[in-house]
């Protein structure tokens, strides 16, 4: 299994965070230049073990051909390419269960007018793991406790919030979606939906979910173009 580095600005440490199956009692981690002349250096290696469940078996597969349902997934090996902590502030690794770092959904935002941020959430998510919901590890507190909300004052009701994220051609994106009610002051008041291009859509009805928890979408993506959510 490889990966490859290529740092666009070379003056800047690179911070590189990768998830990979172990079927033995070892690991084996080899550096290799892309370039004959290259050279590197490696100041630190962090490894641990993520909770079992961590990657599901099997999720949504997504393609301009339609939609199927993609087995193996935890088997592979992945790379993160964005991870956005919608209408809240930079997560630090310091502050996230996995040692992981939330960046800002503002810079992603396709017309920014359109959302603002929701107040947050002062209490602590209801986490039902046992009823398919999330964990704590699957994200911090802090990422269920944000949300970015329609700006009605800009336009009228009929329009979107879009995120624009920008991604390789003819690759396979593991998109993961965290949603958590922190809106609603009674059960389903607050339903929405979710898509990607044309490609996919999904009402997002929390209770209907898994009751009064944080709970996550997992969706296998086939991709060949920006992705939008």
């Amino acid at each position: 299994m490889a990966f490859t580095c290529i740092p666009k600005d070379v003056t800047s440490p690179v911070i590189k965070e990768f998830l990979v199956p172990v079927n033995g009692p070892n690991l084996e981690i080899k550096f290799r230049p892309s370039q004959e002349s290259s050279s590197a250096f490696v100041n630190a290696i962090e490894a641990f073990v993520t909770p079992q469940y961590f990657i599901p078996e099997s999720s949504i597969h997504v393609t301009p051909q339609g939609n199927s349902t993609n087995q193996g997934l935890s088997s592979s090996g992945l790379t993160v390419i964005h991870r956005i902590n919608v209408g809240g502030s930079e997560i630090n690794p310091e502050s996230d269960t996995m040692r992981r770092n939330w960046v800002p959904d503002d810079p992603y935002l396709l017309l920014a007018k359109l959302a603002k941020n929701h107040s947050v959430y002062s209490d602590r998510p209801n986490y039902v793991p046992e009823e398919g919901g999330a964990t704590q590890y699957d994200a911090p507190d802090s990422v269920y406790k944000t949300a970015k909300e329609m700006n009605t004052s800009q336009s009228n009701n009929s329009f979107n919030i879009t995120w624009l994220f920008g991604v390789n051609k003819n690759a396979a994106f593991f998109v993961r979606l965290h949603f958590c009610d922190i809106v609603s002051p009674s059960r389903n008041e607050t339903v929405f939906n979710v898509y990607i291009y044309s490609l996919f859509g999904q009402p997002i009805i929390p209770y209907n979910t898994v009751p009064q928890s944080a709970a996550f979408m997992l969706i296998l993506w086939w991709i060949q173009m920006l992705l939008v959510l």
